[in-house]
């Protein structure tokens, strides 16, 4: 970010921080959603399943941080609450701070992120290890809370899971019948969706005018909501060109930037 304080300075103190309020909020994005699709994995993966309300995010880092189905706590509580901390935006307009308090709370976080990179990668390293040395299940009781709410989790996932299908056959379908490309990424296409789980979706094509976007926008939530899910539409002409960099999805196993599903281009 040292690079971004330089390029504004000259600027009036309120235009500067504007610009690197901006900045941060776009990078702490890319670092929120990458850490939130590692938990839904973690979760499913190990547990088979993931808290679906509007709390998931607290309830699976509780749940990766307790015994899950039955195997050794994988979060610290000091880190549990540190990733919570980090999911907070303090740019959400509920929150009603003052611009200058936004900046100072971004700066914060992304230093803390920073901090947490070496003992996350420790981290996943002994996990893997763990996981296949069959150290990771060693036989302890499930988590009670976790147990009690397994089924209906599941059952909702799936109903989830058969809504996002059709729901993404209907907006694929229209957006073909417009010759307009529309590329799906996230939770659903990754096998990790939830019980509220949503369509991801970015659309590539720049230079569309404001009209036919906004009715291109409106077609592809109608045909959602249709369905009953929600629809996350992303048009490249909004973003900067450093979306599809920043925005981190799982291909084949690995994690690569979502520039990799939109170009075709292999890694």
């Amino acid at each position: 970010m040292e690079a971004d304080e330089r390029l504004t300075e000259g600027l009036s103190t309120d235009l500067r921080v504007r610009i690197e309020v901006r900045a941060r909020t776009q990078a702490m994005f890319g670092i929120r959603r990458g850490v939130s699709g590692l938990v839904k994995t973690l979760c499913l993966e190990l547990d088979g399943s993931l808290p679906d309300g509007d709390d998931w995010y607290a309830a699976a880092l509780r749940q990766l941080q307790g015994a899950g189905k039955g195997r050794r706590p994988i979060l610290s509580a000091d880190l549990g609450a540190q990733l919570l901390e980090l999911d907070l935006d303090p740019s959400c307009p509920n929150l009603d701070l003052p611009e200058e308090e936004v900046l100072e709370r971004l700066k914060a976080q992304l230093a803390m992120a920073r901090d947490l990179v070496p003992g996350f990668e420790a981290l996943m390293g002994s996990l893997n290890a763990d996981f296949a040395a069959g150290y990771l299940f060693d036989g302890r009781p499930p988590d009670p809370e976790f147990t009690a709410d397994h089924e209906r989790r599941q059952a909702n996932a799936a109903r989830q899971c058969a809504a996002l299908e059709q729901a993404w056959a209907r907006i694929k379908g229209h957006c073909d019948s417009l010759g307009r490309r529309v590329v799906l990424f996230g939770s659903f296409p990754e096998g990790r969706v939830r019980g509220r789980s949503d369509l991801d979706l970015f659309l590539p094509e720049t230079g569309l005018p404001d009209d036919a976007r906004r009715q291109l926008w409106d077609a592809i939530e109608d045909l959602a909501k249709k369905e009953g899910v929600m629809a996350d539409v992303h048009f490249a002409d909004i973003y900067d060109a450093a979306f599809a960099e920043r925005i981190k999805v799982i291909v084949d196993g690995s994690i690569r930037p979502l520039r990799v599903l939109v170009t075709g281009e292999p890694e």
